[in-house]
């Protein structure tokens, strides 16, 4: 599940297909970790259509669209452990 939520949002100016792009690759990385995270393992199209009630009771993805004066910000937040630290210099 992905969550929106909207606080004060106003319309701001941007390249639809660069914000499609970065959006698109946050949600999928969000849904990725978030279910690594809570089934220890990646999901496949055969293991969702094999077991879909694993898939049913997992922690939404939210996605907060926030904006002042000129500034618009979106914020994606997952559950998904995030970067272990031993691994932090890899990035």
């Amino acid at each position: 599940e992905i969550r929106v939520v909207d606080i004060r949002s106003q319309p701001f100016p941007f390249v639809p297909r660069y914000l499609f792009y970065i959006m698109s690759e946050l949600l999928k990385n969000a849904a990725r970790a978030t279910i690594e995270q809570k089934l220890g393992f990646f999901a496949t199209k055969e293991s969702v259509e094999k077991h879909p009630e694993l898939f049913s009771n997992l922690p939404p993805v939210e996605v907060l669209v926030s904006s002042e004066n000129d500034v618009t910000c979106l914020r994606v937040s997952d559950q998904g452990g995030g970067i272990p630290v031993d691994q932090m210099h890899h990035i």
